[in-house]
């Protein structure tokens, strides 16, 4: 009878142990995909920064929605069962909870803050198909707009920052190296709107002159 027991005993622990290594195995790869996509978004984050530094806002633009793209990939993929039960593990669940505020923060950066913005100074830079006069007013109107829409992307960037900073400790240098990546960006972002709004402001200095 104890020899029965043993062998069941030895058969639980060996369905744990497969198991277990099989959730590991799951673990793994999900975490492969999600670094892969995580390393397309650094990626298009570069070319967001060439294109801005060439005043190219719809290159810009399209290189946000790849970064929005690979978040929304990242927060499937985390929403899945196996990353929901990691969230709840020791040690392991604190490295969760900081990869889906890196994403949450990144996600509102891109299409809260940038995205408005860019899509404005595109706008602003493309000419029109009416006359002069037209063209003038509508975009004296635009610049003024302008000012609004990079006002607000400013409060999701300080929101953003807060975020950042309140973030826990991963265990993983991955995951620390891309939060530090990211509060640069803030930081980055935040800069890019005060050279816009400096060079709006002046647009629209000259254009009062002009109608005055």
């Amino acid at each position: 009878m104890a020899g029965r027991r043993r062998s069941v005993l030895g058969i639980l622990v060996r369905m744990l142990l497969v198991v277990l290594v099989a959730y590991g195995v799951l673990l793994f790869v999900s975490g492969m995909h999600v670094r892969g996509e995580a390393d397309k978004a650094t990626a298009a984050y570069n070319k967001y920064e060439q294109c801005i530094g060439e005043g190219d806002f719809a290159g810009a633009i399209a290189a946000v929605k790849q970064i929005a793209s690979s978040l929304d990939e990242i927060n499937r993929e985390s929403d899945q069962w196996w990353w929901e039960y990691a969230e709840h593990l020791p040690v392991l669940g604190q490295d969760v909870d900081c990869m889906r505020g890196l994403v949450d923060v990144s996600n509102a950066l891109a299409n809260d803050a940038l995205m408005p913005v860019l899509t404005q100074a595109e706008f602003l830079t493309t000419e029109g198909d009416g006359g002069f006069f037209s063209e003038l007013a509508n975009k004296a109107g635009g610049v003024m707009e302008m000012g609004v829409i990079i006002g607000d992307a400013r409060a999701v960037v300080a929101q953003c920052r807060t975020q950042v900073d309140e973030l826990p400790v991963s265990h993983f240098k991955e995951v620390n190296d891309m939060v530090a990546q990211v509060r640069e960006a803030v930081v980055s972002v935040d800069d890019t709107f005060d050279a816009l709004e400096s060079a709006y402001a002046d647009v629209l200095g000259a254009v009062d002159s002009m109608l005055g």
